[in-house]
């Protein structure tokens, strides 16, 4: 649910900012969905060890690109 809220309000933002979104949201959405999902995984466990908050915040990473789009 956090992503799709977090996807949603990011998406609405674009959508009512479209230089926001050339310039800052495009950009950064096309490098997120290029990134295999293992490398979200490498700084969550560097940052917070091998617990489930790790595992949560690399799939919300891995899940917002494309509720954003």
């Amino acid at each position: 649910p956090f992503c799709v809220v977090t996807g949603l309000l990011i998406g609405i933002w674009g959508y009512f900012s479209p230089r926001f979104n050339r310039w800052f949201i495009s950009p950064a959405l096309d490098l997120m969905q290029t990134i295999p999902t293992f490398a979200y995984l490498i700084p969550m466990l560097l940052l917070f060890g091998a617990s489930p908050v790790s595992a949560l915040l690399a799939t919300g990473l891995f899940a917002t690109p494309p509720m954003v789009r």
